[in-house]
């Protein structure tokens, strides 16, 4: 996991394959202590409403951009 803040497990994700990220987030899921997972991305990616009972959410660096 890139960043853990407080109960959320934060991943940062420019490359790779989305089955890939997914597991990965599985991973994170499995851990008591993470009650959240947020994925932020430029890929083009969906995630469900939970990942192993964990709520999940996507922000879309591309589209999210701030200046």
């Amino acid at each position: 996991m890139d960043f853990k803040v407080g109960n959320i497990a934060l991943e940062l994700k420019i490359k790779g394959q989305p089955v890939r990220i997914f597991r990965q987030l599985e991973r994170y899921a499995e851990h008591k202590e993470v009650e959240y997972i947020v994925l932020a991305t430029s890929k083009h990616m969906a995630l469900p409403d939970t990942i192993n009972g964990k709520p999940a959410f996507v922000i879309n660096l591309s589209k999210n951009l701030l200046y």
